[in-house]
């Protein structure tokens, strides 16, 4: 797994930073006879409720493919949601618990 992290205050730079990314790792492994699984990139707005409120999800492509949008995210064993609240990963621990 690998992830390309972004932080800024406007969507806008988040977007182009991450389109530019995106792009150049995508020419790169085009270069060395690589491919990128299309089908399992997503991409992620962390922020807080009321922030996201008002803001839609990331609209990313690359090579003509629209990246997925996700509210939340498994990332080294841990549901990461787009609020940091943990609450995806509370909820998991629980089901587990339950079910012994």
């Amino acid at each position: 797994m690998t992830v390309n992290l972004v932080s800024d205050k406007n969507k806008e730079h988040i977007m182009s930073a991450l389109l530019k990314d995106l792009q150049l790792v995508s020419h790169w492994l085009v270069d060395n006879k690589l491919s990128l699984h299309l089908g399992k990139t997503e991409t992620i707005l962390f922020g807080s409720k009321p922030k996201l409120k008002n803001e839609p999800d990331l609209d990313i492509s690359c090579n003509g493919t629209k990246i997925k949008a996700t509210h939340s995210v498994k990332y080294i064993g841990a549901t990461l949601d787009q609020h940091l609240s943990c609450e995806s990963m509370v909820n998991e621990i629980i089901i587990k618990l339950a079910h012994g």
